[in-house]
């Protein structure tokens, strides 16, 4: 979800005329930010949380809410919430720099393979 909602912002920063690259970049960039901290953060948070959705549930919608979820901030909640969230968030971090560091180690090997046959 997250990589189509990236290629969504993209396509859509294309629609947005801006008049140099660095602000098509930066409207991007701060659009994805946005929505990936959403996707991942609050509505992960919002899903697993025990809390009194009365107002929601007098509209008719959301009615199992916060129902099944844990109490807020508990090592319970950590254990079921919060590591989840932040792990997600870490490889969110780390797993763009994985095909750059990767050809530091497959380039050589890949000249090895190619000069020694």
């Amino acid at each position: 979800i997250n990589e189509a909602l990236k290629a969504a912002i993209q396509f859509l920063g294309d629609l947005e005329r801006n008049k140099t690259v660095t602000q098509r970049t930066i409207s991007v960039t701060l659009n994805i930010l946005f929505c990936l901290f959403i996707n991942t953060a609050v509505v992960v948070v919002m899903v697993n949380a025990q809390f009194d959705a009365s107002f929601m549930n007098s509209m008719g919608f959301l009615e199992d809410l916060g129902k099944d979820g844990e109490t807020d901030y508990s090592s319970a909640w950590y254990r079921s919430v919060g590591f989840p969230v932040v792990s997600t968030m870490f490889i969110n971090c780390f797993s763009p720099h994985a095909a750059p560091l990767s050809k530091l180690i497959t380039e050589p090997i890949k000249r090895c393979i190619y000069t020694c046959t």
